[in-house]
């Protein structure tokens, strides 16, 4: 059980490093899937009922991206430096991953956009599965801080 906690967070590495991809594929091709999820009308045709319109969806669709993309690369390196020795301050930190990923998917929820928000809940989950079998990683038998551990 102790391999399986102390590699868990390779799954939680794979899954911070699709957020970055992810986050990087919007903020390059803007709106694509988005609009036709929310609205039921494609971006061609919000755009020709109001430019204006398009624009602030394309401009939220990027900004949501660099807003992933930062992200993802903070928890990499959150990971990569810190979760990975098993320091209890990166173990609460990576808590967002879990967090923002169901809170995203939430949101899209309740704007229709079904497919996405399906997908990012089995992801939150698991992320959450991840995270939680990292415990004794972290905090040992007793509950208390385990000492600093190198490598993983």
């Amino acid at each position: 059980m102790h391999l399986l906690s102390a590699r868990a967070w390779w799954g939680l590495l794979a899954i911070a490093a699709v957020t970055v991809v992810s986050g990087l594929v919007d903020l390059v091709t803007g709106a694509s899937w988005q609009p036709e999820d929310v609205t039921g009308s494609t971006l061609d045709e919000i755009s020709a009922a109001s430019s204006a319109g398009a624009e602030v969806i394309d401009f939220a669709v990027r900004t949501g991206g660099l807003y992933l993309a930062g992200l993802g690369v903070l928890l990499c390196a959150v990971l990569v430096f810190a979760y990975r020795q098993g320091r209890p301050w990166a173990w609460w930190t990576m808590w967002t991953l879990p967090v923002s990923v169901i809170a995203g998917s939430a949101l899209m929820r309740a704007f229709g956009a079904w497919g996405p928000a399906t997908t990012g809940t089995i992801v939150g989950l698991v992320a959450v599965v991840l995270h939680l079998v990292g415990v004794p990683f972290f905090f040992g038998q007793s509950g208390r801080p385990a000492p600093p551990r190198a490598g993983g």
